[in-house]
């Protein structure tokens, strides 16, 4: 296996493809592919998540290849929001301490599978910003898009305390668009979802990504704990990607 979470651990990397749980293949259209150079490459990263034995790994990824010349490219752009989610007021016990949850998790995951502190600190938030209300709290993050083109994918990313999300272009502006609204998440179903009509972005646009959580959802067999953005299941993100033909 590969001894890395959260990212390759090789420093100059790049978001190539990925997956999760309901997707289904995606197909590029006609003249267009994600260019891939002769010596790339390819780390291919799986989490698994199960209660006894690990059954056999039957793994597989299948790629279309394509010699032509000068397709239009096609790239996926990454986006975050802050995940945090404090115990609840009847929930007690020494992971319930933010610090502690960060330390355990890092254990577990390693610096890069942890992300939580370092995405609450770049969109500007404090923890005791997040405070649940009626059991729940939700977290957002304004990043610039950082890419032109037309737009062939939307995605977005939460675990299993998820129970909304929400991506939208040029929030509060007159040209303000829902990109995807998911009000009632579960984290089993998780599409690409394909604009229906034809959807430009540019770079001098911003883009929001919006998530809640519901506490009650956690497992109560679970220690009480902390909850923030790290690799597990158990753990939660908020992460969404664009993908976008750029002619």
């Amino acid at each position: 296996g590969w001894s890395c979470f959260g990212s390759s651990g090789l420093g100059d990397d790049e978001l190539f493809l990925g997956w999760a749980p309901g997707q289904a293949p995606i197909e590029l259209p006609d003249g267009s592919g994600m260019r891939v150079d002769a010596g790339d490459f390819l780390v291919i990263q799986v989490h698994y998540h199960f209660e006894e034995d690990a059954p056999e790994d039957r793994s597989a990824m299948r790629l279309r290849w394509s010699d032509a010349p000068s397709p239009d490219v096609v790239r996926v752009q990454s986006y975050f929001a802050p995940a945090e989610i404090p115990c609840g007021p009847d929930e007690s016990g020494p992971l319930c301490d933010r610090d502690a949850a960060i330390a355990d998790a890092r254990a577990k995951y390693g610096f890069e599978g942890v992300q939580g502190p370092f995405i609450t600190t770049a969109c500007g938030f404090e923890p005791e910003d997040f405070v649940l209300v009626d059991g729940k709290v939700s977290g957002e993050c304004d990043q610039p898009v950082d890419v032109n083109g037309r737009i062939l994918g939307v995605f977005g990313h939460a675990h299993e305390l998820g129970s909304a999300f929400r991506m939208t272009l040029e929030p509060d502006t007159a040209d303000e668009l829902v990109l995807l609204d998911i009000d009632r998440w579960d984290f089993d179903w998780q599409f690409v979802y394909e604009p229906v009509d034809d959807l430009f972005v540019t770079s001098d646009q911003d883009v929001r990504i919006e998530c809640e959580w519901d506490r009650s959802r956690r497992d109560p067999r679970l220690e009480p704990a902390y909850i923030l953005w790290a690799d597990g299941t158990d753990d939660e993100m908020c992460f969404a990607t664009l993908m976008v033909l750029e002619p």
